[in-house]
């Protein structure tokens, strides 16, 4: 009887340990987004020398992932550099603290289906290459999952975009479209 009522008070220390640390991260986290929205949204500060002057530009990527070079001056940024260093570091912290919170159960992974999607492709094709039909266990090659239409020519992550491909087809193929020879 002792014994079960010295393990039900561990677990009461352990559940309220738990619950303070969530607290504490859900708080933390409030605090960096709230931080993060005063800094500057993107970029980073980059140093051009021509000839014998030297310029500054905010460089950045707009939400289509265009790359955008704003001159800023001759005379070096430094509380900006300070912004941009700061933001970076508030960005690791925050993948950190989300990453406690999924520990704790607080929150989710967001690319957990990588690895099914990857399996469902291999398996769907026999575990054969689509392209010169060699398969895993009789020739032992290493299979790859490949985009039919490549990304750079608008190809999506969809199942239906991907196919199993040996790599050296994969190599072979980079980002070009090969003409499907099934």
């Amino acid at each position: 009887m002792d014994n079960k009522a010295q393990l039900t008070e561990a677990v009461r220390s352990i559940e309220s340990v738990i619950k303070q640390q969530r607290q504490y991260y859900r708080q933390r986290k409030k605090e960096i987004q709230k931080e993060l929205k005063s800094l500057p949204a993107k970029g980073s500060v980059h140093r051009r020398k021509i000839k014998r002057w030297v310029y500054y530009y905010l460089v950045y990527r707009d939400d289509t992932g265009k790359l955008h070079s704003d001159y800023i001056g001759k005379e070096e940024p430094v509380e900006l550099k300070k912004q941009v260093a700061r933001r970076q570091f508030l960005r690791k912290e925050l993948r950190k603290i989300e990453e406690a919170m999924y520990v704790l159960g607080l929150a989710r992974r967001k690319n957990l289906g990588t690895q099914a999607k990857r399996f469902a492709v291999l398996s769907r094709d026999n575990f054969t290459c689509q392209y010169c039909g060699r398969s895993v266990q009789k020739h032992k090659v290493v299979l790859v999952v490949d985009h039919i239409v490549p990304k750079k020519q608008g190809g999506t992550d969809d199942i239906t975009n991907l196919i199993s491909a040996c790599e050296d087809c994969n190599i072979g193929k980079h980002k070009y479209m090969l003409k499907e020879s099934i």
